[in-house]
């Protein structure tokens, strides 16, 4: 009756019982109590759980297809106001659940800090009161506590350091404080990246798999780490594919996700392209994971930063259909110029996992571009490489960080953390970067040179003047070919080519020079020529000029800069470089010319030690050139000599204080040559160093006490009563000490002055040619963790002593066995140079003493006497504008060029055969070539 009396109701009778029904459910729901509405809603809730358990995959479909059919008709036919209304009533609910969570937040670390006030005196850990407990310090953990809570008689101490305390291991806590394994600050380069900079420039991800546990009535619970998102932010799994490019020519990130209305969750998924490679500039210079790591610039991303895709606007699915095959497997088109990663990691994918688990999800971010830092090619992707990254990613993650430094245990740290662990960790201490110093050097000299016994024949002195008197056997001179810039360009396209390194690593490149051609334009921006096609022009520092001081400068505001918060994570360029030339006369054969290049950043093989330096000043007129027209200076020789000795015994007596500070702790009382495994001294000619290790010695004697003094210097007790301002020249006390030195010069001295002898005086450059001097001479075995004594000097004056430490380790492959083996050919390029006669030499200057200002002018020195890869000044126009060129290694020069004037200069044919072996140039033994 009542089936065929409702058959016979129209639509509109249908609709209004309808619309009568809905109004009296409710009123009856507005009526229920709450217990009522709660177990009417539980029973709802578990009567649609019961339906989803048992249907099949076919009729979920069609039911979520529906629903979202249904929600789609309701928002297109839904009015301006019905959306504004339901936009906002969802931002007041959103504003609301942050607002609650902050809340929550806030109280909750009320909580803790109410009363988890308790805090371990080893690991620092706040604690609550029934997990600490008393440890009484005994003689068996004393040995590896600090001196601080040495003296205690009683700690405080958490349940897990008790347990290891108790366990008699004998070793420190790995969570106490002193094991210094905090990763410290995170620097402003990596700290000012958004959660997607951060992924796309990581070397590994930590993935975080969550595992669902399905029961009867679906999934109950998840068994994993526990993560929270945004509130607003509503599927994460799938909603954050990465997009590959096609080419290795251009790149991007798709974001896909719910509408971002809220512009802090916007920012989280954003990239900026330079960010990104400032990021990794830092990374390279001073984490080891990145040292392998090529940084494409080539790479192109838009101008918009980043593409935005929303699901209200634009639907892309992962896909879920059967894996395909071949190279591209990997990805999904979408259109002629971009693909999306596809892969299974997605919600919901049983496949790839061993039974028993209903699902996976994996809530890390999967951002993984690797392609970004070029590190794996986009054709070398697979899905079950994708895959497999997902399923061992935080293993390996966990693996790796356990390896990187000692009693390292596992536990939660941040992703920016994670890129900072390494480098913090081996160096022993959070903060800015440590063992900051020389990673690499480069050594320029010229191709021409005079023989010092010559010299002395043809400027009728007596014999052994220049070769005994001042210590030198050869002299090196530019011809006008060469200027202060052309060393300099030379001298840093050899050290980036040796070492392999783009212009774009270099972040500051600075100069120290005093042979000055400009008034105003420095040598440093004529090197910027090198950067431009790089594209660099981000590279800070200028010049730096007080004699031969100069150098030394440009290398403490280099080591200061990768030390400070303006460090952006690249290196840094040391620059030292001169002409040493002098009017005829007796200062002539102490002159020389060559160029020094340095790689500064941190790790490095040797270090510039802390707290260890000295520095005199003074204002005095020793050496000086007043005349700006020409290249030769104005010596005041008794003066220069009293200035130098008395720039070395102030700084050395300040070195001493500082390092006597230092040793303090370590039980020594006073510091002397003998805590230097090499003493290295600037070198106007060798004969004066050797008379200044003397002096350091009598120094040594003037501060020894009475025991010393009759075990160490016996005989020498009759100028124990002298000052050292009344022996600059007391040649009595001078003979006496270099005696007595000779044994230590031979060791710690001699072997740096290979260069200084036969190339003479650089200026500028001189300290760092006895360096580069002292490492080629010696076995690899005798440089670890030696420690060099430095003493810089310039006329007027500036000095400085200061120390060197060099790294322990030689293994294959270290940054000192690879810098001590490119210093090897030390010997044969110097016998690859071409000698030229003292006449010839004379006439050389001459034409460089008048034409150094000239302009315009066109040099006429032989451009194949240079060495290959030579820059050279082609020539000056009449605006005082210099061009430059560089020496190719053409036939034509292997020919004619300096390599086969070596074969016919050089004392051996065996030497020239070594040499070709070393430089893989050909040598060409038969050619018979005459010098200039």
């Amino acid at each position: 009756m009542s089936m065929s009396r409702k058959s016979k109701l129209s639509s509109e009778e249908l609709e209004e019982r309808k619309k009568k029904r809905k109004l009296y459910m409710k009123n009856y729901r507005a009526k229920q109590s709450k217990q009522d509405r709660a177990y009417r809603l539980q029973q709802m809730r578990q009567h649609a759980s019961e339906i989803r358990a048992t249907e099949t995959k076919q009729a979920r479909e069609a039911r979520l297809q529906q629903v979202s059919q249904h929600a789609a008709e309701i928002r297109d036919t839904e009015s301006e106001q019905d959306r504004a209304y339901r936009l906002q009533q969802m931002r007041q609910r959103n504003a609301e659940s942050r607002r609650l969570s902050r809340a929550s937040i806030t109280g909750f670390m009320q909580a803790i800090n109410k009363f988890c006030d308790k805090i371990c005196e080893v690991c620092t850990k706040r604690c609550y009161q029934h997990q600490i407990s008393r440890w009484t310090v005994d003689t068996k953990t004393a040995p590896y506590l600090p001196n601080e809570l040495k003296q205690r008689n009683l700690l405080v101490v958490c349940n897990r350091c008790k347990t290891h305390l108790s366990s008699k291991k004998n070793i420190a806590p790995s969570k106490s404080y002193w094991n210094n394994l905090d990763p410290g600050s995170i620097p402003e380069v990596i700290a000012e990246l958004s959660q997607a900079e951060q992924r796309v420039i990581s070397r590994i991800i930590p993935f975080v798999k969550i595992i669902k546990l399905s029961g009867i009535f679906g999934q109950y619970c998840f068994r994993g780490q526990a993560v929270l998102f945004a509130q607003d932010v509503f599927e994460v799994t799938e909603n954050l594919p990465n997009m590959l490019p096609r080419t290795t020519n251009n790149a991007g990130i798709v974001v896909i996700t719910e509408r971002l209305e809220n512009i802090n969750v916007t920012r989280q998924f954003s990239v900026c392209r330079q960010k990104v490679y400032n990021a990794l500039y830092w990374l390279v210079a001073n984490n080891p994971l990145y040292k392998d790591v090529t940084i494409d610039q080539n790479v192109a991303i838009n101008e918009e930063d980043i593409i935005r895709v929303e699901k209200a606007s634009v639907e892309i699915a992962v896909e879920t259909i059967e894996e395909p095959t071949g190279d591209a497997s990997a990805y999904v088109e979408i259109s002629d110029s971009s693909r999306i990663i596809r892969a299974s990691w997605h919600q919901g994918n049983d496949l790839i996992f061993t039974s028993g688990f209903a699902g996976v999800q994996c809530c890390a971010m999967t951002l993984a571009n690797i392609l970004r830092a070029s590190i794996l090619s986009p054709q070398y992707w697979s899905t079950n490489i994708l895959n497999l990254n997902m399923l061992t990613g935080d293993q390996i993650y966990s693996n790796i960080r356990f390896h990187m430094a000692r009693n390292l245990a596992a536990y939660s740290i941040e992703n920016d953390q994670y890129l900072l662990i390494k480098m913090n960790h081996q160096n022993g201490h959070h903060g800015w970067p440590d063992k900051v110093g020389i990673i690499d050097i480069e050594i320029y000299f010229p191709s021409y040179y005079v023989d010092q016994e010559e010299l002395e024949v043809h400027d009728d002195v007596s014999k052994g003047k220049y070769t005994i008197g001042l210590g030198q056997s050869k002299m090196g001179f530019c011809s006008d070919r060469e200027d202060i810039n052309s060393l300099c360009l030379t001298v840093v396209e050899q050290l980036m080519r040796k070492r392999g390194l783009s212009f774009n690593r270099i972040g500051r490149l600075e100069v120290g020079t005093e042979t000055i051609i400009d008034k105003s334009k420095s040598v440093k921006t004529v090197l910027m020529e090198l950067f431009k096609e790089s594209g660099n022009h981000d590279v800070e520092g200028v010049d730096s000029t007080n004699a031969c001081y100069g150098g030394t400068a440009a290398l403490f505001n280099s080591v200061a800069w990768v030390e400070s918060s303006a460090w952006d994570g690249r290196y840094a360029l040391v620059v030292a470089g001169d002409i040493a030339v002098y009017a005829e006369g007796n200062a002539r054969p102490t002159g020389g010319a060559g160029a020094i290049a340095m790689l500064i950043g941190p790790n490095a093989p040797i270090v510039l030690e802390r707290g260890l330096r000295s520095t005199y000043m003074e204002h005095v007129y020793d050496f000086y050139k007043p005349n700006l027209m020409s290249e030769y200076p104005t010596v005041d020789g008794k003066l220069s000599v009293q200035s130098y000795a008395k720039a070395l015994d102030k700084c050395y007596d300040g070195f001493c204080k500082k390092a006597e500070k230092l040793y303090k702790t370590n039980g020594k009382k006073c510091f002397t040559l003998k805590d230097l495994d090499a003493m290295l001294f600037h070198t106007p000619y060798c004969k004066l160093v050797q008379k200044s290790l003397g002096r350091l010695s009598f120094n040594d004697f003037l501060r020894s006490s009475v025991l010393e003094l009759e075990e160490e210097y016996k005989g020498l007790e009759v100028f124990r009563k002298l000052k050292l301002e009344d022996t600059y020249f007391n040649k009595e006390v001078e003979k006496a000490f270099v005696d007595h030195s000779k044994a230590m010069f031979e060791k710690k001295t001699k072997p740096s002055l290979l260069i200084a002898k036969e190339v003479g005086n650089m200026y500028t450059p001189s300290l760092y040619a006895c360096l580069v001097s002292f490492i080629a001479s010696q076995k690899i075995e005798d440089l670890p963790g030696i420690r060099v004594g430095m003493f810089s000097y310039g006329s007027g004056l500036a000095a400085t002593l200061f120390s060197l430490h060099f790294s322990e380790d030689i293994s294959k492959g270290s940054s000192l066995r690879t810098l001590h083996l490119s210093l090897q050919n030390i010997k044969l390029r110097l016998a690859s140079r071409s000698k030229i006669s003292p006449k010839t030499f004379t006439n050389i200057l001459k034409l460089r003493d008048s034409t150094h200002h000239q302009a315009p002018y066109t040099p006429i020195g032989k451009i194949e006497d240079l060495f290959p890869n030579t820059w050279y000044l082609e020539q000056v126009d009449g605006k005082h504008r210099r061009t430059y060129l560089q020496v190719k290694e053409t036939p034509c020069i292997q020919r004619n060029g300096c390599i086969t004037k070596m074969s016919m200069n050089c004392e051996s044919p065996k030497i020239a055969e070594d040499f070709c072996k070393v430089s893989a140039t050909p040598i060409c033994l038969s050619e018979s070539i005459q010098p200039v």
